[in-house]
């Protein structure tokens, strides 16, 4: 029970060769019982991975080969060739490529693809010292990689060469229908208000809200905790000055208390300034605030957020929607204290 999987990745930058020739290897990974890497170089007689403007011996795409014994290819269409192979004198039948695979199926061998093909680029460039090298965002709403995949899937016992033969080729990214990005679409009279529209004196820390969504649909968890933590520290900061008495004394003393940043700005003085804390607004929006505040914390005084770390203060995984949904309270939250 198993089904081979040919896939080329279109890097976002060049992997330098020695020699203008493929680089292969192939690695042990649980998922698969077949795992196949190939670097291919810059080749002329191959258009569809060839570019002038580089050297042969430069890289430009990654090609896997990977059997996954999850699935079985005889559950869907498959398609034999007449072919004799070497040592052979006589032409005969083999199965070959496999279509109609359901796509939950492809997200799925994707899935276990897809941080495997980065954990292999962290090599390289760790190794090489090619320091342009990074890992290729994994789009959390396919599992596949960068914005263009191609793949096709074969019998595991099909020989498939360096050529890819036949592709699906999903052209992927969270722009697009089905990926839960909530924004207003150009439509007719978009610009009819231009030179009335006013900046929103809160756009830097919009701005860096912004970049966390983009990071986490990168899925670069870490980028988007770090570019939230700033996005809510900035805002409350701008909130405060712009709300402050001057000559206040007690709003003075307040200001110049140190510690407990997040609970002295989004509660004790906004308590004193308008009233009302952000606890007493919504409490949800406040433990996002204090919670994304203290894995920024964890980054920046150690380099890395632990598994038990996580644990001790409560939190029970950090994925694609729990940043979502933080990212999106912390939204919540700068409207909520606008309305004050």
């Amino acid at each position: 029970m198993s089904i081979k999987i040919q896939c080329r990745v279109g890097l976002p930058y060049i992997i330098r060769l020695k020699d203008a020739k493929d680089y292969e290897r192939e690695f042990n990974f649980s998922e698969f019982s077949f795992f196949k890497m190939t670097l291919l170089f810059n080749d002329a007689e191959y258009e569809s991975i060839y570019s002038e403007n580089y050297d042969k011996k430069s890289c430009q795409f990654m090609q896997i080969e990977a059997i996954s014994d999850k699935y079985h290819y005889q559950n869907y269409k498959v398609n034999k060739i007449m072919k004799k192979l070497v040592g052979e004198t006589t032409f005969q039948e083999y199965e070959h490529d496999v279509e109609d695979v359901p796509e939950e199926v492809e997200m799925d061998i994707m899935k276990d693809i897809s941080p495997r093909i980065n954990e292999i680029i962290d090599y390289i460039k760790e190794k090489s010292g090619m320091f342009w090298l990074s890992p290729i965002s994994i789009n959390p709403t396919s599992d596949m990689l960068g914005i263009f995949t191609d793949y096709f899937f074969y019998a595991p016992n099909a020989k498939i060469d360096r050529e890819m033969r036949k592709t699906i080729t999903t052209i992927d990214n969270y722009m697009e229908a089905g990926s839960g990005v909530s924004a207003n679409k150009i439509y007719d009279k978009f610009f009819d208000d231009y030179e009335d529209f006013e900046k929103d004196k809160y756009r830097i820390s919009h701005q860096f809200l912004e970049k966390a969504k983009t990071a986490l649909y990168e899925s670069k968890i870490n980028e988007a905790i770090i570019y939230g933590a700033i996005a809510q520290e900035s805002f409350i900061s701008k909130y405060i000055e712009d709300n402050a008495p001057e000559s206040d004394i007690i709003y003075k003393k307040l200001h110049g208390i140190n510690g407990h940043l997040m609970d002295l700005k989004y509660n004790v003085i906004l308590k004193y300034l308008k009233k009302k804390s952000l606890k007493e607004i919504n409490q949800s929006y406040w433990n996002t605030i204090q919670n994304l505040y203290k894995l920024r914390n964890a980054l920046m005084h150690s380099g890395e957020i632990t598994p038990e770390f996580l644990e001790k203060n409560g939190f029970a995984s950090l994925n694609f929607n729990e940043i979502k949904k933080a990212l999106k309270n912390v939204e919540n939250a700068f409207k909520e204290i606008k309305k004050l």
